[in-house]
């Protein structure tokens, strides 16, 4: 071929190529039974990687948008049902889009809501006037330094289009392996720095685990750290459970708890909630029913039931039929 005779007659050339070709050989152990263990750890990593990119994908979670290769587009619309019958609305379009003509390690992100501090799972709305002039769209670009299994690491420069315009850069760290055998354990640091509001520093460590039959047990747990409020920390512990009903349902329950370090570390608020949700066409149109409980220090405890209904739209290489 052409680049092996582009090097054939220079000695140098080829020492080169050969070097570079040793160095992005991974390091390996040649010890009695290493084989066994690789296979059982290729086993348990790619069941349980599948798993849970196969859930996150349906529930379209934010590390899928973050992630995916190639062109992504989400659609939701919800309608919140609270406490004496007030209906709410919540709504979220968000794009990762893939240009021919562009490296195909960089992306362009288009949001348009605003980060959470903690995104928890509970779904709450307000007025239709109100949700869409609270939204907050952001451009930015993705650039991938390294995407592999056990790293991912993404650069990410962009702009909020509010009055006044408000830059921000965020650095996105990933680090994946499996624990313990049957767990996945997944890292992930997103230092971003906002022009309005300064340094915020989030930290999610997840802890996931195959239970078998499309079943998957995961703990979240999620600290935010934010310079506009350096005293105090934001926490997050939260537990899912899914598992599928019949082919085109699934179904998971989640618990969780909100903590902040200020005025003194306490308890903020507890939520409760199950997620129904049915592929209604060719797996990417959703249809989901969410039945919600909070219990927020701010009310003294005392519970909040809703009921969220949502319909969602995702497009994507992972949605084609």
């Amino acid at each position: 071929t052409p680049a092996i005779s582009a090097t054939s007659g220079d000695p140098d050339a080829l020492s080169e190529a050969q070097t570079n070709e040793a160095a992005d050989i991974e390091p390996e152990l040649f010890l009695p039974g290493i084989h066994l263990f690789d296979a059982t750890h290729h086993y348990f990593s790619q069941n349980i990687e599948k798993l849970s990119d196969r859930i996150d994908s349906v529930f379209g979670d934010d590390r899928i948008f973050e992630e995916v290769s190639g062109t992504y587009l989400q659609v939701r619309g919800s309608l919140v049902y609270g406490k004496g019958g007030e209906i709410t609305f919540d709504g979220r379009i968000r794009a990762k889009l893939h240009l021919d003509n562009l490296n195909d390690r960089l992306h362009i992100l288009v949001s348009g809501e605003e980060d959470p501090v903690l995104p928890g799972t509970v779904i709450s709305g307000g007025r239709l006037s109100d949700t869409y002039n609270d939204l907050d769209p952001a451009v930015s670009l993705q650039l991938i330094l390294l995407e592999r299994d056990l790293w991912d690491i993404r650069l990410q420069p962009g702009l909020k289009f509010r009055a006044p315009i408000d830059p921000f850069f965020k650095v996105r760290l990933r680090r994946q392996q499996v624990f313990a055998k049957k767990w996945l354990w997944r890292t992930t640091l997103s230092p971003v720095w906002y022009n309005s509001r300064g340094y915020e520093f989030p930290v999610v460590v997840d802890f996931e685990r195959d239970t078998g039959r499309g079943q998957r047990l995961r703990s979240s747990s999620r600290v935010v750290w934010r310079a506009e409020e350096s005293s105090n920390l934001f926490v997050q512990e939260a537990l899912q459970f899914s598992h599928p009903v019949g082919r085109r349902n699934l179904l998971a329950y989640v618990a969780g708890v909100d903590f902040e370090r200020e005025p003194k570390w306490q308890d903020t608020n507890y939520f409760l909630n199950i997620r129904l949700r049915r592929n209604i066409h060719r797996g990417w149109v959703f249809f989901e029913v969410s039945p919600q409980l909070q219990f927020e220090r701010s009310n003294d405890f005392k519970p909040e039931p809703s009921l969220a209904i949502s319909l969602e739209l995702m497009f994507g290489g992972a949605y084609l039929p």
